[in-house]
């Protein structure tokens, strides 16, 4: 959405795509700027673990992305995965 920093900082709200018990949760991190986003990005990004959902977002867009019905069913299956295998 956003390319700015906003008041929090930088927000970039991710997706796990690991095959992982992770796998579709979606979660935000806060980056002091864009520039140190795109200096972790570019080694990040090699390791297929995270797509990008919305980068550059205020803390309140970064919080109803996590808390949208797929997000809170992912980690719900995550949750549930780690019982499974206890």
């Amino acid at each position: 959405m956003g390319t700015e920093n906003t008041e929090n900082g930088y927000n970039v709200v991710f997706r796990n795509v690991s095959g992982s018990i992770l796998n579709g949760v979606i979660t935000y991190t806060f980056f002091r700027s864009k520039q140190q986003f795109d200096e972790w990005w570019e080694v990040e990004e090699q390791n297929g673990w995270r797509q990008v959902v919305e980068k550059g977002v205020s803390r309140e867009r970064a919080n109803i992305l996590c808390s949208t019905p797929e997000a809170i069913l992912a980690q719900a299956d995550a949750i549930f995965s780690v019982f499974e295998r206890s």
